[in-house]
């Protein structure tokens, strides 16, 4: 049961982490890095079962793509 909190933490971390990448990446036009980093963001939002926040990244890369 500890290895599987212990992962979780450390998912949310990860998110925290690519969130704070992402808010930096706006701040500059490389496209493709914003795409990277919205597709993982949206793997762990998949996993978790987090479908609302996962459709709000696909809806940022679309409008990265548009």
């Amino acid at each position: 049961m500890e290895k599987i909190y212990t992962k979780l933490k450390n998912m949310s971390q990860v998110k925290e982490v690519i969130k704070e990448m992402l808010v930096f990446l706006d701040k500059t036009d490389n496209k493709l890095m914003k795409i990277s980093y919205y597709n993982k963001l949206q793997k762990l939002y998949f996993e978790d079962e987090e479908y609302e926040k996962a459709y709000e990244c696909q809806k940022k890369i679309q409008n990265i793509l548009d």
